[in-house]
């Protein structure tokens, strides 16, 4: 029992240059490439589960046509769909000057010519957004008050996955290819159209959501309860157009704990008991097994 499971991680981008030189078109033909592959494998469609900008990005190659026949159900999480919904990071970006809400500003000549985007002044950009809503002092103090002990003589203990991501905003942000970074670019400066034309194109092709509902594309949109970059607005824009289930984050992935079960450390898969009626990507995939159970997930 379970779901093969299958994570697309992007190479070093500093020391490849295909990478540097990135576009939408190429980020949808690679996605199609790997698709084939484990479709080959295991002989089924996949579900194409995109995180954040990689949601934005899932989409449009769904929306492309080039996965027709490879990817028969969508999943985003907190995906940016129409950024100008956003309205907080929206109101930030317009009150900036315009010299400072421009891709030059953040373009960066690597030692090859190739031109990228900066990540850490992009990651400076939601930086100061975050500081809008939450003064630096209030986080000062509070994140000092995590060291202090329980009780006394108790050493502190800091959350690992709180070291984990400060460990990433500090030494893992990486520069981003520069035509997907147009494309993120696009998604937050114009809206989707009324008739659900998103502002991006790939080969040569307008993107409309309603692409999804004529090719019976089962969708489930993840938004963030308290996400201010993303906001639920920006996140559940495809819904204006079409229909899909939706989830709001956060939400426990692992089920163990719903229905009073007690959690089974042996354990190797979600109990049957537990998997139905849940809304969240796990519980998303094998609902849409059970309604077709010829269609194994991937």
């Amino acid at each position: 029992m379970g779901i093969p499971t299958y994570i697309r991680i992007s190479k070093d981008i500093m020391t490849t240059p295909a990478l540097q030189t990135m576009t939408g078109e190429d980020d949808a033909l690679d996605t199609k490439y790997f698709c084939e592959i484990v479709k080959s494998k295991h002989g089924k469609p996949v579900t194409l589960n995109g995180y954040c900008q990689g949601g934005f990005n899932a989409v449009c190659n769904v929306l492309s046509g080039e996965l027709d026949g490879l990817a028969d159900a969508l999943l985003t999480c907190v995906a940016p769909m129409d950024g100008t919904r956003s309205k907080g990071l929206a109101d930030f970006l317009n009150a900036l000057p315009k010299r400072f809400n421009n891709l030059a500003y953040g373009t960066k000549t690597l030692s090859n010519g190739n031109k990228v985007a900066d990540g850490k002044l992009m990651g400076w950009v939601y930086k100061l957004r975050s500081i809008e809503n939450e003064s630096p002092v209030v986080a000062f103090f509070r994140d000092m008050k995590m060291l202090e002990p329980k009780k006394a003589g108790e050493p502190f203990k800091i959350n690992k996955t709180a070291l984990a991501l400060n460990y990433w905003l500090g030494y893992e942000r990486t520069d981003l290819p520069m035509a997907i970074t147009k494309m993120s670019f696009a998604s937050f400066n114009t809206p989707v159209s009324e008739d659900g034309t998103l502002p991006v194109t790939l080969f040569g092709k307008k993107l409309n959501f309603k692409r999804i509902s004529e090719k019976k594309i089962p969708w489930l949109i993840c938004y963030g309860e308290q996400d201010d970059l993303v906001e639920k607005s920006c996140a559940l824009a495809p819904t204006d157009y079409i229909d899909a289930e939706v989830s709001a984050f956060p939400k426990v992935m692992w089920l163990w704990q719903h229905h009073g079960q007690i959690p089974n450390p042996n354990a190797r898969c979600i109990p049957a008991s537990v998997r139905k009626n849940t809304e969240d990507p796990c519980g998303f995939s094998w609902i849409w097994m059970t309604r077709y159970p010829k269609k194994k997930r991937i």
